[in-house]
């Protein structure tokens, strides 16, 4: 069996300010990533005090941009004319056998005699 040999690498840390082999004791690159970091933050909570007010801002609306709301009768009426436009579409796209099934049940349903109006064709 041959031995095997093993190699060990370190990586040694140099200051490239001051040319100190610790970062331990080597102070001036502490103290400039402590500032460019003290420098992010600050900008970091400037830039989320913005957000935060720009939130506040858009959420509090003032009511005059924010339309009325309609009474009670102004939204019963439309929705009546819109139920009206609907049932005029339903009737132009209903063939004349399915109108006149439609025609008989509101006759018993409501007790109305409905006339059928004949049109002359010339």
């Amino acid at each position: 069996m041959i031995p095997q040999q093993q190699e060990i690498s370190a990586q040694v840390w140099i200051c490239h300010d001051c040319g100190g082999h610790d970062p331990k004791s080597c102070g001036c690159a502490g103290a400039t990533a402590y500032s460019e970091l003290a420098a992010k933050r600050e900008q970091d909570r400037v830039r989320a005090k913005a957000y935060r007010e720009r939130k506040a801002a858009s959420r509090d609306a003032p009511v005059d941009k924010i339309g009325e709301m309609p009474t009670a009768e102004e939204a019963e009426e439309s929705f009546q004319e819109t139920l009206y436009d609907q049932a005029c579409l339903f009737l132009e796209r209903m063939t004349g056998e399915t109108r006149q099934r439609l025609f008989a049940y509101l006759c018993t349903k409501y007790n109305v005699a409905i006339i059928e109006a004949k049109v002359a064709t010339s």
